[in-house]
């Protein structure tokens, strides 16, 4: 093992897209994989193209492929596929350079946003408040809790009454206490929170890095099926904002180069050409789509967004 080698702790890790770029970096690995496919790895030592780490990619390949999978043959290959990249002068590693190199790797604390959670978490959002205050407030509950049963023991009409009016009257303050705190929501608010979060967000799971140095916040949508640990586990550990710094390797895809165009749709089209009205009108509905994408998922002003390969931390 190299000296002070730092090993890796990944969180997240893309092994369709690492093994589709290095394809492409290792000369003959897709030949190699295809060739052997139904052979032992054993039983054959050729390879069209370099012999070295592109045949070591390829024995790992074919190994998961005829095997169950198994998540140490990812790490390793995710080794030789970063090191090849950084020795192909092709990472970028600072915010100076950052459009310089078709990917970059940055460090920093990172944001866990999972959309899912709070689209569950607002849709309970009352609920949760209240029982938060019950917990918080036992002295109040037990005073609300002696007036019903107070209630229950009356016979007399008036003495019902009166312990029922007094009853609401708590149960309104305790309601308006919690408002108060935040602990609850008006309902149509809630509801219409709730179809915006739905639209906009739908289940997307975003982490976002930042780096305090230039006030640079880098975003990335993760893909489920590729993170290490359940959702809810990895937040447990980390914190949603976690103490640990993270590395995020990918491909730079937003920077704000270029701002959204509302008029981007007719530009192309004749204002006399009578055959295109239906065309205008379908690319009137995408051009409605796309600024409501842009109000929902639009990129801040100093916001780059990622398209991630791997996620991990250094020990």
């Amino acid at each position: 093992m190299e000296e002070n080698k730092r090993i890796k702790s990944f969180v997240y890790l893309d092994e369709y897209k690492m093994y589709s770029i290095s394809s492409q970096l290792f000369e003959g690995l897709t030949e190699y994989i295809l060739a052997n496919d139904k052979e032992s790895l054993s039983e054959n030592n050729t390879q069209k193209g370099k012999i070295g780490s592109g045949q070591v990619m390829g024995d790992i390949l074919l190994k998961e492929k005829v095997s169950t999978e198994k998540r140490y043959l990812h790490d390793y290959a995710f080794n030789l596929f970063e090191k090849e990249l950084i020795r192909l002068n092709k990472v970028s590693e600072s915010f100076d350079n950052i459009e310089d190199k078709p990917f970059v790797k940055m460090k920093g604390k990172i944001l866990f946003n999972d959309y899912k959670v709070l689209l569950e978490t607002l849709r309970n959002f009352n609920k949760i408040g209240e029982a938060i205050g019950y917990i918080s407030n036992k002295d109040g509950l037990d005073q609300l809790n002696n007036l019903k049963e107070n209630i229950s023991k009356q016979n007399d009409r008036n003495s019902i009454a009166k312990f029922s009016q007094m009853t609401k009257k708590l149960e309104k303050e305790f309601h308006q206490d919690l408002i108060n705190q935040g602990l609850m929501l008006d309902a149509e608010v809630l509801k219409r929170m709730d179809i915006l979060i739905e639209y906009g967000y739908k289940n997307l799971f975003e982490i976002n890095l930042y780096d305090d140095d230039n006030n640079i916040i880098y975003s990335s949508i993760l893909n489920r099926k590729y993170l290490r640990e359940e959702e809810d586990i990895l937040i447990s550990k980390y914190s949603r904002k976690t103490e640990v710094e993270f590395i995020l390797l990918g491909i730079l895809t937003q920077s704000g180069k270029e701002a959204f165009d509302p008029d981007f749709a007719f530009s192309y089209f004749s204002d006399t050409d009578e055959k295109t009205t239906l065309k205008r009108g379908a690319k009137n509905v995408i051009n409605s789509l796309t600024g409501m994408e842009n109000f929902f998922l639009g990129r801040l002003s100093n916001e780059y967004i990622i398209d991630p390969i791997a996620i991990y931390s250094e020990l």
